[in-house]
């Protein structure tokens, strides 16, 4: 399914690929961006998952909603089944980093976006308030995972999963950059930045202009294939 990467780095994958289908194919109808090349999504359970995460949007309550989620159908059984404690920890908190997109009190939000004709259907955030200068979006939060040469020679395949890799100058190593922030679009007139890294390859993102309460958030190369940091 993941071949040829670090057990790590397959986690993130495969969470990214659940929490998408989940939270975000769920509310847009189609599905999105997928790391698994072969991935099939559980299009019965779809509509089920809709209604939980519209519930969602009015209770906050984010247990409540992780509950039910893994409760429609049998494939959290199969995930019990194969994943220890810290790895099951791993992906509810990737759940929860979807849900402060449909969370309204997080400034963000999620949006169909129909702009690039390689991936057709796919996903922008939007901001839902006013943001100054400097503001941090602590609620918009990406993931990182390091690939060696070897490792991105085998997973990546080009215009399939490698819609958002970045190169580390500094590491001198390709990354992957998923989690919600990975819907962050290109544009050469960028109004946020990534503004901090964390050890647990966590980051969140910095307001650069101030925003409009429907604009839309554009990184420099925030599609981020090949960018340079």
């Amino acid at each position: 399914m993941y071949n040829g990467v670090p057990r790590a780095v397959a986690d993130l994958c495969e969470n990214d690929d659940l929490a998408t289908m989940i939270i975000v194919d769920s509310i847009f109808g189609f599905t999105t961006h997928k790391m698994n090349v072969r991935f099939r999504p559980n299009r019965r359970l779809i509509p089920q998952w809709k209604l939980t995460v519209e519930q969602f949007q009015e209770h906050l309550d984010y247990q409540r909603c992780f509950d039910e989620v893994t409760s429609i159908g049998t494939w959290y059984d199969h995930l019990l089944a194969r994943k220890s404690p810290i790895q099951l920890t791993a992906f509810k908190e990737h759940l929860y980093r979807f849900l402060h997109l449909f969370n309204k009190n997080s400034g963000v939000t999620l949006q169909p976006c129909y702009r690039y004709s390689t991936e057709k259907c796919g996903g922008k955030v939007v901001a839902t308030k006013a943001w100054a200068v400097n503001d941090k979006i602590e609620m918009l939060i990406g993931c990182i995972a390091e690939l060696s040469p070897e490792e991105e020679h085998a997973f990546l395949k080009p215009g399939v999963n490698d819609f958002s890799v970045m190169y580390s100058c500094r590491k001198k190593c390709s990354q992957l950059w998923l989690g919600p922030a990975a819907y962050i679009n290109h544009d050469c007139r960028a109004n946020c930045k990534v503004s901090k890294l964390s050890y647990n390859g966590g980051m969140c993102i910095d307001e650069r202009k101030s925003g409009t309460c429907s604009g839309q958030m554009k990184a420099l190369n925030g599609k981020l294939t090949r960018l340079k940091y």
